[in-house]
């Protein structure tokens, strides 16, 4: 079987590498990274405290910046 010929022949080949590498990052990160610990729970219920004090020194720093 042979493939697209051209300049831009190859573009495909990427895209199609790219799509198979995204699945895959998502299929270990079900299979790795699924698990209630007791940092994740935390994290659940601190969330918008940590946003809330994130935000303003994100924004700081890119005003110093």
């Amino acid at each position: 079987m042979k493939g697209p010929k051209g300049k831009y022949a190859w573009t495909t080949t990427v895209g199609e590498k790219g799509q198979i590498a995204i699945l895959a990052v998502l299929g270990c990160g079900r299979k790795y990274f699924n698990r209630k610990t007791a940092f994740a729970r935390y994290l659940a219920k601190a969330s918008l405290g940590i946003y809330v004090l994130y935000y303003p020194i994100l924004v700081a720093t890119c005003y110093i910046l």
